[in-house]
């Protein structure tokens, strides 16, 4: 977790991403997630990314997109990641926002979250 110090008056942005489901086959499964900004200065053109496995102990980057719709101080966006191709086995999902660190945040240690089920992708034996 990256620490930035703000000066008194100072703005800056603080993103948090939350994942609201999943549907759709393992060819096409589309995430639905919320980017939220409860800093003080509104962002556009944040990363979403998402991974097999907790980036914070070696996950695999599946698919990436950016937010391009600017997220205003105190406002969410809601959006919508397909992902086709999904890895063919159980996969515990995570989506981390501004997982490069390009914008400065007055909290990095939000900007990752967990969908609570895990997505089964294992080829089925008939």
């Amino acid at each position: 977790v990256r620490s930035v110090l703000v000066a008194p008056g100072e703005t800056t942005p603080d993103l948090s991403i939350e994942v609201t489901g999943v549907s759709g086959e393992c060819s096409s499964k589309v995430f639905a997630l919320t980017v939220t900004n409860t800093g003080s200065e509104a962002v556009s053109g944040a990363v979403v990314r998402l991974y097999a496995g907790d980036p914070a102990r070696a996950g695999i980057t599946v698919a990436s997109m950016t937010v391009e719709e600017t997220v205003a101080p105190g406002e969410s966006l809601t959006t919508t990641m397909t992902v086709s191709d999904f890895p063919d086995r159980e996969v515990r999902v995570f989506f981390s926002v501004d997982p490069d660190n390009r914008i400065v945040e007055c909290n990095d240690g939000n900007n990752t979250a967990e969908l609570a089920e895990i997505v089964d992708c294992r080829p089925r034996v008939h």
